[in-house]
């Protein structure tokens, strides 16, 4: 046999000022029917207009709290400077790339002049 639902009853269990308890569990009567708006108003001194408002906004934070969040660890923010620091090196990793290929570039070319390669990279046969 299951246990009864709590109903308006499950906020005493929550914490939270009594106050702010007391408003929950008037608004949950209401949206559950137990309690007229009017009478909870009643017990709370404000118009039934202001009721409608706090209930409103309560609705509003419930649905909010029930969207999917999305899934795994939330992504670190990454600060300015560590950003700064990953572009600087960045660009030093592309600078040492864009030298080594200077550099290979030129020694092809010194071999190509020293008649050692063809300008496809080949080994230059020996003519007899």
């Amino acid at each position: 046999m299951s246990r009864p639902p709590l109903g308006p009853a499950l906020v005493d269990r929550l914490p939270g000022s009594d106050a702010a308890r007391q408003r929950t569990r008037l608004m949950f009567e209401t949206i559950s029917g137990a309690t007229s708006v009017e009478a909870a108003a009643d017990q709370l001194g404000i118009s039934t207009q202001r009721f409608h408002d706090l209930r409103d906004e309560l609705i509003q934070g419930a649905i909010t709290a029930a969207e999917p969040k999305p899934l795994g660890r939330p992504a670190k923010a990454i600060s300015v400077d560590d950003q700064i620091r990953a572009a600087l090196a960045e660009k030093d990793r592309i600078i040492n790339d864009l030298t080594v290929r200077l550099e290979v570039a030129k020694l092809h070319e010194e071999l190509v002049a020293a008649g050692m390669t063809n300008r496809f990279g080949r080994r230059q046969k020996k003519r007899h």
